[in-house]
């Protein structure tokens, strides 16, 4: 099988030369809780028009049902199938973290990735070191493997049908079954925070969307959510009013997303930009256009040999500020980085540097929003 790496969040990719239309305009096992849920939805339905049980009528016009899943839910039980689980739960609160795209592509015409893919088994971790330590000071990380799509397949849809295109694929299906293994057996009541990248975040989006809504007894414990490098849009919270993005440093039960860009991509097509996405400043933690200067950035974390260690840069070059005529854009002005694969991204995307470039900052924003959900409890 002909693969090729895309590890969006690796140095290595800056290099690739594919040609894609960007985007336009298996190991299974037990069956999981929602997916059980979903395939009981016609029974329900039927014992709610029952006139005899008109009690129950009620109770299931008004409660909040799982979309049909698709195919069989990989099985989490299984510890093979996470890229990480924390050693102890020394932390009080947890943190569920979705990996973005891995694999460029793959020759099964479904475009989804297996479990014991080599690229996937290689690359997942090396993504999980560069972004999901960030939350390892304050909380323990759970991260599954899931059958990702990869990137061809992906951005073979136009960039407002990727959220459905992961909807209807295994990849919700994967994603709902390690969410149910987790509360069930790993969580244990605490409170938790979402994180992603990428491809991850439209999952992550799609988990706020509807498994949350589903399971508002997990919502309630939810810190926050970062689902960084993909767009959160006006109609996102209009359509969703349960959601909420963020507005500052320390609110809680919020969205906190953002896309770096330099000024060379103000007009770029990129698939992750949507008409109307919103921005929050990981410097400032402002979501107008106020500037934040490098002096207060706290420091990026990268990889700049692409060997996968990762080097502080403390004080860092990097500066931000939410750009006030592209929204869901973080403009930075330090732009002596290789650009993310700007067949996708456009000529001056940092895409893979969303988490890098503030990683300290981002840091310490967990501990704040952690803090301020533990004193309101």
């Amino acid at each position: 099988m002909k693969k090729k790496t895309f590890a969006l969040l690796l140095s290595i990719c800056m290099t690739m030369t594919v040609t894609l239309s960007a985007c336009s305009g298996t190991d299974t096992g037990q069956t999981s809780d929602t997916q059980e849920a979903a395939d009981t939805e016609t029974a329900e339905a039927d014992d709610a028009n029952d006139p005899s049980d008109s009690d129950d009528a009620d109770t299931e016009d008004t409660a909040f049902e799982i979309g049909e899943l698709t195919g069989e839910a990989t099985d989490y039980s299984d510890e093979s199938h996470w890229v990480h689980l924390p050693e102890s739960t020394d932390k009080e609160v947890d943190t569920f973290y979705v990996y973005p795209t891995v694999v460029l592509e793959v020759d099964d015409e479904s475009g989804d990735v297996p479990l014991d893919d080599e690229t996937l088994r290689q690359f997942a971790p090396a993504l999980y070191e560069e972004q999901a330590t960030v939350f390892e000071k304050s909380t323990n990380v759970y991260a599954p493997y899931y059958r990702e799509k990869s990137l061809e397949s992906l951005t073979s849809n136009d960039k407002y049908d990727m959220e459905q295109a992961l909807y209807d694929g295994v990849q919700r299906t994967d994603v709902y079954a390690a969410l149910d293994y987790y509360f069930d057996n790993y969580n244990e009541g605490r409170p938790f925070i979402l994180a992603a990248h990428s491809q991850g975040s439209i999952v992550v989006k799609i988990i706020l969307k509807e498994y949350m809504q589903a399971h508002p007894d997990y919502y309630e414990r939810m810190v926050a959510a970062y689902p960084i490098g993909f767009s959160f849009t006006e109609d996102d919270f209009a359509e969703n009013p349960h959601m909420k993005f963020a507005t500052g440093e320390d609110d809680t039960g919020v969205i906190i997303s953002w896309n770096t860009e330099g000024p060379d991509n103000k007009d770029a097509e990129s698939c992750v930009i949507l008409d109307g996405a919103k921005c929050i400043n990981p410097l400032n933690w402002k979501t107008d256009d106020t500037y934040a200067s490098a002096e207060e950035n706290a420091g990026s974390r990268l990889d700049t040999d692409g060997d996968g260690v990762y080097e502080d840069i403390i004080p860092s070059p990097a500066d931000a500020q939410v750009n006030p005529d592209r929204p869901g854009s973080l403009l930075t002005t330090y732009t002596d980085l290789e650009p993310s694969f700007p067949q996708v991204f456009g000529p001056q995307s940092f895409h893979a540097r969303d988490y890098d470039l503030f990683y300290y900052n981002l840091q310490d924003n967990v501990q704040k929003r952690i803090d301020a959900y533990m004193a309101a409890q």
